[in-house]
């Protein structure tokens, strides 16, 4: 190809990235495991910084393997975890929300609440240094609730954001408690809201509640001994925190079903998490269960409990979702290995609405304790 032609073509196709009527967010979890960032962050700062007012979000695990200690130094090993993931990102044309994982809240450890308040302040910290930011508020949900807080990111997008966390941690505040117990009904009269107001609605938090990756394990012989035999020394010293993210513990199970009953009641709902190492997106019930977690670590996808729509488990990466001039919602996977997107395909034409079968009116009762 004659190279004035190449030239024309890059030309063209960043200018129709950079002046597209297109709403674009990314969405990457697990991006923690080292000082210096990931191949896929980086990939992921060359692409959002092509697009002008484009959404990054981080859905949590941040820092491995406890989050921010409230001690840190500016300067300590898990404070540079975060700060370079950052300031990466800091002259965006656009928004940037970092929200929670298990292992920002010292992985389920007593001391998890003060970890994740750490970790706020850092981020806090970060925002004020850095102006060009455009959101006055980049972690969330904020002043360490579990949530939801919402976010209108866009004119007809709204972003719900949880501390998954929060609904699985035993050692919390009172206040706390009291809050994560009215989120689902918090939810629910936020969905019902945006389908008055025709919005799509993403919700993000870092726990899946459908997934066949590793989290999808049953380890119901070790949760048996760790409780109920002589071997529970093993699960006070802090075994029980790691089978607590697994989908099976009965308090995971939970956050689960309630969670997915709130959505039920709904169409064209998308929840996104990391938590497993992987890409993976789910239809169930006509909304849409997408994990991204593939930021820093990948792990494969060992069960097949779930019919998917996709799966990747070779490829660090991250999920795009973007909202075109026809107001249709798409779904796109991006990789290091493929030098940028290699799976495209729409997820809905209409955003998020009461399903006809349902009654109006949220149901605020419902509670998690």
């Amino acid at each position: 190809m004659h190279i004035k032609s190449l030239l024309f073509i890059c030309f063209f196709s960043l200018s129709t990235l950079l002046y597209s009527q297109e709403k674009t967010l990314f969405f990457i979890g697990d991006t923690g495991k080292d000082t210096i960032p990931s191949e896929a962050l980086y990939l992921l700062e060359f692409e959002a910084k092509q697009i002008r007012n484009s959404t990054v979000v981080f859905l949590g695990d941040n820092v491995y393997p406890s989050g921010n200690a409230k001690n840190d130094m500016a300067n300590s090993a898990a404070s540079r975890i975060l700060l370079n993931q950052l300031n990466l990102f800091d002259e965006i044309d656009g928004q940037l929300y970092i929200t929670s994982g298990n292992h920002d809240w010292a992985n389920g450890k007593p001391r998890g609440y003060s970890n994740l308040k750490a970790q706020e302040a850092l981020v806090k910290e970060w925002r004020n240094q850095h102006i060009n930011i455009q959101n006055p508020l980049v972690y969330y949900p904020a002043n360490g609730n579990p949530g939801p807080d919402i976010v209108d990111v866009y004119d007809n997008v709204q972003l719900i954001f949880l501390h998954s966390q929060a609904f699985l941690q035993q050692s919390l505040p009172r206040e706390v408690r009291k809050m994560r117990a009215d989120a689902f009904g918090q939810i629910d009269s936020m969905l019902a809201q945006a389908a008055l107001l025709k919005k799509y609605v993403i919700i993000a938090a870092h726990h899946p509640v459908l997934s066949n990756g590793k989290h999808a394990a049953t380890l119901q012989p070790w949760r048996f001994l760790i409780q109920y035999t002589p071997l529970q020394i093993f699960g006070l010293a802090g075994l029980n925190q790691v089978i607590k993210q697994n989908l099976r513990h009965p308090r995971y199970k939970r956050y689960a079903k309630q969670l997915m009953q709130t959505i039920s009641k709904y169409e064209n709902v998308v929840y996104i998490t990391g938590h497993d190492h992987n890409m993976q997106h789910f239809i169930h019930d006509l909304n849409h269960y997408i994990i991204s977690g593939s930021g820093s670590k990948m792990e494969r996808v060992s069960f097949y409990f779930h019919q998917a729509r996709m799966m990747e488990d070779r490829k660090l990466g991250y999920i795009r979702l973007s909202i075109n001039e026809e107001g249709e919602l798409r779904f796109a996977a991006h990789s290091v290995q493929s030098r940028g997107e290699f799976a495209s395909y729409l997820l809905c034409n209409e955003p998020v609405k009461l399903k006809s079968s349902t009654h109006s009116q949220p149901d605020s009762t419902q509670s998690f304790e």
